[in-house]
């Protein structure tokens, strides 16, 4: 255990540093999170797109309200990973570079559109959940996804082995706890503010 824990706090340091040696990467990619969303905010969508996210729309809300906060930490746990899969072949070849980029840009894409649909729709509800739960979940689900792009650029220069101290099954270790985190945040931001604050009003 012990020996586990230590690789796993050297696999942190090593993280932090390749974060410092990648500030720029880091702030492409945040960049491209950012056009994204200021995209999905003004273009014009079709109807088919707006029908679909305002379901979606609807369901987070549902869930907000009244699913377990044990559902609403598996359910965001859950998607955390997946999305985090699609970024695991980054750290073995640089080809998949455009397709990482296309993802955050996407990611954040769909958190504008989601947004907007919040606001316009939802009346204040609608700004209540957006700012309690809704932005502060984005804003740790794309720092996890651009520091996780970031560091998988790194690996795939280094071409580091899987397993060992700092290789790349370490880090995937340490992003998962990072996703484990962002979804108890969720869970918390919802059982201790949104509920208790949502039954005053």
């Amino acid at each position: 255990y012990k020996d586990s824990m230590d690789a796993l706090f050297s696999c942190f340091k090593e993280a932090i540093g390749v974060l410092k040696r990648r500030k720029v990467w880091l702030i492409l990619f945040g960049a491209t999170i950012l056009l994204g969303i200021i995209l999905g905010v003004v273009l014009s969508k079709p109807a088919a797109i707006r029908q679909y996210y305002a379901a979606y729309c609807r369901a987070y809300t549902d869930m907000i309200f009244a699913a377990s906060v044990f559902k609403l930490f598996f359910k965001r746990l859950i998607a955390m990973v997946l999305l985090l899969l699609l970024i695991v072949p980054l750290y073995f070849t640089a080809y998949y570079l455009p397709v990482a980029f296309l993802i955050v840009f996407f990611k954040g894409y769909t958190f504008g559109i989601v947004a907007v649909i919040l606001l316009s729709s939802f009346g204040v509800n609608g700004l209540f959940i957006f700012l309690v739960c809704a932005l502060p979940s984005a804003v740790l689900t794309f720092a996890l996804l651009a520091i996780a792009c970031a560091l998988g650029t790194e690996v795939c220069k280094k071409r580091l082995p899987m397993c060992g101290s700092c290789g790349s099954l370490c880090y995937f270790l340490l992003l998962f706890l990072c996703a484990a985190a962002c979804a108890i945040a969720e869970m918390l931001l919802v059982a201790l503010i949104f509920r208790p604050i949502g039954k005053i009003f």
